[in-house]
């Protein structure tokens, strides 16, 4: 019922749908009951492919996504990526060797440390980021 007031207030509908949603005659469609369903496969600009499997222990809480590249090296380890608190420097991290986050071959991957991966992204030269386009730039600020 609370799905069908949300979807009521965000949308603009007939009034005969707003009356079969609000009754229970009639459910959003969700997942794969929805025409436009992708098979749970997303693509996140600047962060990635996530997955939809909301029982995976990497998966957001509020979502059900994890991203691709996490499940591949959960699954080649076996184990779920060690994670001990935002930043921590102990952090299991994945690192895309050539920099594209959307090439999530097991070749491309790479296992790390959040202290070893910050300080292979500052050799590198791929530390700073432009927040808005999400493209890497240098240091300066020049591309």
């Amino acid at each position: 019922m609370t799905e069908s007031r949300e979807l009521l207030r965000r949308k603009r509908i007939s009034e005969t749908w707003k009356r079969r949603l609000a009754s229970g005659e009639i459910k959003p469609r969700r997942g794969k009951d929805n025409p436009r369903w992708k098979g749970g496969r997303i693509k996140i600009k600047g962060a990635g492919i996530a997955i939809l499997c909301p029982d995976h222990p990497q998966a957001q809480p509020s979502t059900g996504y994890a991203f691709e590249h996490l499940l591949i090296a959960s699954d080649t380890l076996g184990r779920p990526l060690k994670f001990i608190n935002k930043g921590h420097p102990d952090n299991e991290e994945v690192h895309h060797m050539n920099g594209d986050n959307m090439d999530n071959r097991r070749s491309n991957l790479m296992i790390c440390t959040h202290s070893y991966h910050m300080s292979l992204h500052r050799r590198l030269g791929t530390w700073w980021k432009k927040i808005f386009s999400g493209e890497y730039v240098k240091a300066d600020g020049i591309n």
